[in-house]
């Protein structure tokens, strides 16, 4: 074993180096782009769960087809609420986008998805509405 190798080692073992894991990537998928990925979901049972992290009141009012609401408040309260969706990709919306990043911005400094990316739905519920997309009540 060679010299620095060893001195890596050493240093990893004495805490004085450490490896950082791969932070997840943010990606921002606009409507048609979810849909497509929503119709993969049908035809493929791909991976993928939508999580509108609006009030119960707001999701009640109207969502994208097939979300699931979990408010921006619960999660930042108590992550594990994600567990179960931990090997989906993970689509994040909101009514204009401020709670939808505090919560992608939390999953990716926390570094929860173990370098998978995240998602969040340009324009968020208001782009979708004024793209002429279908809500689900």
């Amino acid at each position: 074993m060679n010299i620095k190798i060893s001195a890596t080692i050493i240093a990893l073992a004495l805490g004085l180096v450490s490896i950082q894991p791969a932070h997840a990537e943010v990606v921002d998928l606009n409507h048609a782009e979810l849909n497509q990925r929503l119709s993969e979901k049908l035809n493929t049972n791909s991976e993928l769960v939508v999580i509108d992290v609006r009030s119960a009141q707001e999701f009640a009012s109207g969502h994208v087809p097939g979300a699931v609401n979990i408010s921006h408040h619960s999660i930042l309260s108590d992550v594990t609420l994600l567990d179960r969706y931990q090997d989906q990709d993970m689509v994040f919306y909101c009514r204009s986008g401020k709670r939808a990043k505090s919560v992608t911005d939390a999953l990716e400094s926390g570094d929860y998805t173990s370098g998978r990316p995240l998602y969040h739905l340009d324009g968020d519920i208001l782009g979708w509405i004024s793209a002429g997309q279908a809500l689900q009540k």
